[in-house]
């Protein structure tokens, strides 16, 4: 009887499997490392062109509190159902409110 010395991937810890082999995308034959690459810089351009996260991250992050706007005051106004946005979207809605002005995410929102 021979013993068969390969070792079944399963039995291997994770941190010892080559992680681009899992899938097949481990070489760059199909292009996916421009592809994932060009969907990072996309997504950073998203989040760094959002205002809310701008505020958040401004104020401490996801966490964060503004100064002005309490995170009660949005919590208040989820539960009595007068707003379904999140808080630092809820946030830079006070903002522009009180400014009078109309922020370029918001233009010709109902309400707005």
């Amino acid at each position: 009887m021979s013993q068969n010395n390969k070792t079944d991937p399963a039995d291997e810890p994770l941190s010892a499997l080559p992680i681009g082999d899992i899938a097949g995308m481990g070489d760059d034959e199909f292009g996916f490392d421009a592809l994932f690459s060009g969907i990072d810089a996309l997504m950073d351009s998203i989040i760094a062109s959002n205002p809310a996260v701008e505020l958040s991250n401004q104020y401490g992050g996801a966490w964060g509190a503004h100064p002005v706007h309490a995170v009660n005051d949005w919590q208040n106004e989820v539960a009595s159902n007068d707003t379904r946005l999140g808080y630092w979207d809820w946030v830079l809605h006070q903002i522009d409110s009180e400014n009078n002005t109309e922020h370029p995410s918001s233009a010709g929102a109902v309400g707005a």
